[in-house]
């Protein structure tokens, strides 16, 4: 929501647990935390930012970024620094929350900041909305034999997309 007073717009950052020895887990708490995300911006017409969204989609395209991603100090200073411009945290109580160092550190740090927090149960995390709709490569081979699918059922008229600019003038 925007404050038309101060143009300010109210932004909830969403923390999940991530890290887990099984892909399929964590690209399903990606895919919750982006569900998630979405709700709140729809439904609730607030902003919100989840690190899982934008975290899982680096280290999906960069295999070796992946294996050291979570050492890098860049990215913890990253979330804390989206994390203080945010309004309030909201933390998805998956699996193993409590033992999650990233949500730990958000928690933390929400805390300093005198920050509201928000405990969402994962039973409220349910729905079609809120599961995968399968790996990229599923997705490639049904793009394979029908191009114009979207790859939950939905077809796509790709005539009607606007064509990218071939120069860009400054």
């Amino acid at each position: 929501m925007i404050d038309q007073s101060t143009n300010h717009t109210t932004l909830v950052y969403v923390a999940c647990p991530y890290t887990h020895a099984d892909y399929r887990v964590r690209t399903e708490r990606a895919t919750i935390a982006s569900a998630y995300a979405v709700h709140v911006w729809v439904e609730e017409g607030l902003a919100a930012y989840s690190p899982l969204t934008h975290h899982h989609g680096l280290v999906t395209v960069n295999y070796a970024w992946s294996l050291a991603w979570k050492k890098d100090q860049r990215v913890a200073a990253f979330d804390r620094a989206i994390l203080r411009t945010c309004d309030s945290l909201r933390v998805l109580q998956l699996t193993d929350w409590e033992n999650s160092s990233g949500v730990g550190r958000a928690i933390d740090e929400a805390i300093r900041l005198g920050m509201p927090i928000a405990y969402i149960d994962q039973h409220q995390l349910s729905g079609p909305s809120y599961r995968s709709v399968g790996s990229l490569s599923d997705f490639s081979q049904r793009a394979k034999q029908d191009p114009t699918t979207t790859g939950d059922g939905r077809t796509d008229d790709l005539t009607s997309r606007p064509t990218r600019p071939t120069e860009f003038s400054a």
